[in-house]
């Protein structure tokens, strides 16, 4: 799966810059992301960049797959 995201900068009047990533929603839904959760960039070069979830939360019951017995 695959989202072309446009990178934004938000420049304040005090000069500084804050840069912001959008996370397609599509995409987001499809990790159960949830709002407020707690995630971290890692450099791996100047071409990529890893972002990971600090916890995953478990999987719905309605998604689990169902054990044998």
């Amino acid at each position: 799966m695959s989202y072309p995201t446009k990178l934004q900068c938000i420049e304040r009047a005090d000069r500084t810059r804050q840069f912001y990533v959008n996370i397609p929603a599509p995409l987001a839904e499809a990790i159960d992301l949830r709002r407020g959760e707690i995630l971290r960039w890692t450099v791996v070069d100047r071409k990529r960049l890893v972002l990971e979830r600090e916890v995953v939360p478990a999987l719905p019951r309605a998604v689990q797959r169902k054990r044998r017995r």
